[in-house]
């Protein structure tokens, strides 16, 4: 495959990491409000999640595909829980304190654990990248060439959240602490409806 695998799996990293989701707007919340390192730490779980469904889908599918039908709902109970988790905590961070100045690993772990868990709790990843694969061709792959894709969807994420978060460290720098705070507190209300709205979808799902 070469060159066209890598431009491939690059393109599809890029395009998974825009943050047009829950997850994503909390990563670019952190990046705003406690710093370039959260927001570095919260969008290598983003990548890392990302990378260990892209390794599913070629690997044990029928494995995974079952697991995911047999658990779709509580799945995504527990993701939107942690979302809405996510968004209220978001709204209670007044002050902006980089995450250098904390120099705390626990909560570094725990940045990186609450993006991690977010993203591998959506059955819906699952479901994207089953059908962008089977779209491009890409149903079965070789072992070799399974660890290649996955570690050039993680390369196109983590170069895409590296380019938002600078981006977004230039905009902080520019703004006053007040401005700040009132995009943490829209942000982290977007967060919160996403969440709330997943948990409707789920309500209106189920059988009574």
């Amino acid at each position: 495959m070469g060159y066209d695998l890598w431009i491939k799996g690059f393109s599809i990293g890029v395009l998974a990491a825009l943050p047009t989701g829950p997850v994503g707007f909390h990563c670019f919340n952190k990046s705003l409000v406690k710093g370039k390192i959260s927001g570095i730490i919260s969008a290598t779980g983003i990548a890392c999640a990302n990378t260990v469904w892209v390794f599913l889908v070629f690997n044990s599918l029928a494995i995974v595909d079952n697991f995911m039908t047999k658990y779709d709902i509580l799945l995504r109970f527990i993701g939107s829980v942690l979302i809405c988790i996510i968004g209220i905590k978001g709204l209670f961070e007044g002050k902006t304190n980089t995450i250098e100045n904390q120099s705390n690993n626990i909560l570094l772990f725990k940045e990186f654990t609450t993006t991690f868990i977010a993203v591998l709790t959506n059955p819906m990843t699952f479901i994207r990248y089953s059908i962008i694969f089977a779209c491009i061709g890409m149903i079965k792959l070789s072992i070799q060439h399974t660890i290649e894709m996955s570690l050039l969807v993680f390369l196109g994420i983590i170069s895409t959240w590296l380019f938002i978060i600078f981006i977004t460290h230039k905009m902080r720098e520019k703004i006053n602490l007040h401005s700040i705070q009132i995009l943490n507190k829209i942000l982290s209300g977007i967060v919160i409806v996403l969440g709330i709205a997943i948990l409707i979808s789920l309500i209106t799902e189920i059988p009574i």
